[in-house]
């Protein structure tokens, strides 16, 4: 692999360049893999981590929702902008309103969605990319539905303007709960491309329940 980075640095290169090179090099079917696993039941959702960004701030954006609550998403992203400048690397992350970023502005980036969909369009473009279903006040994972409002969700997927990087959303059930987790997912360490806090609660990975009958987690009454 580094011998095949050193190669194409800074070069474009597709999945199947990258597999025939490490199978040259190997004698592993890699491409054969990829397509037996193409047709498996998860091979639909390429699993990403939720924290991938946090690695690469210089190539990073936050955009927060301005749908609704957009004093308390603008906060929320001022937060983590701060908390991430000063426990990484001290990097600044730009950060833009939804009502102003452009395809431009997302590729080569990590993309940083601050709000649920309801607040915050972006999030609400790219829903499907996430391994979460929003509604208009819960959102479900798997057939567990949360509908706290102090709930907070983090949930990552690939970017669908440039697939190299993530498009993370980091979004509470109400402006409070957004807020509050903006400073907590820079802490995290979990490789994971879903965590959730039902209620207020800490940070989780989860993985998406299969068979698991309807329920509804914490709601509030």
């Amino acid at each position: 692999m580094e011998a095949f980075g050193k190669t194409h640095a800074g070069k474009e290169v597709s999945t199947r360049e990258f597999a025939v090179a490490i199978g040259k090099d190997t004698g592993i079917d890699v491409m054969a893999f990829l397509e037996k696993n193409r047709t498996a039941p998860d091979a639909g959702r390429v699993v990403v981590s939720a924290t991938d960004w946090l690695a690469d701030l210089d190539n990073s954006i936050i955009v927060y929702g301005s749908r609704a609550e957009a004093a308390a998403n603008e906060a929320a992203a001022r937060r983590l902008q701060e908390t991430a400048r000063i426990k990484w690397t001290n990097v600044t992350i730009p950060i833009k309103a939804d009502r102003d970023v452009t395809d431009s502005d997302l590729k080569g980036r990590h993309v940083i969605l601050v709000g649920r969909p309801m607040t915050n369009s972006l999030t609400d473009r790219y829903r499907s990319t996430f391994p979460v279903t929003f509604g208009s006040g819960s959102v479900t994972i798997g057939k567990e539905v949360y509908a706290h409002e102090k709930t907070v969700i983090v949930t990552a997927g690939m970017n669908p303007v440039d697939p190299r990087y993530t498009v993370v959303a980091v979004a509470g059930l109400s402006a409070g709960a957004t807020y509050s987790v903006a400073e907590t997912v820079v802490g995290q360490s979990q490789s994971a491309d879903l965590m959730v806090a039902p209620a207020g609660g800490l940070l989780q990975p989860r993985v998406t329940p299969r068979e698991a009958a309807p329920v509804v987690a914490g709601a509030s009454r």
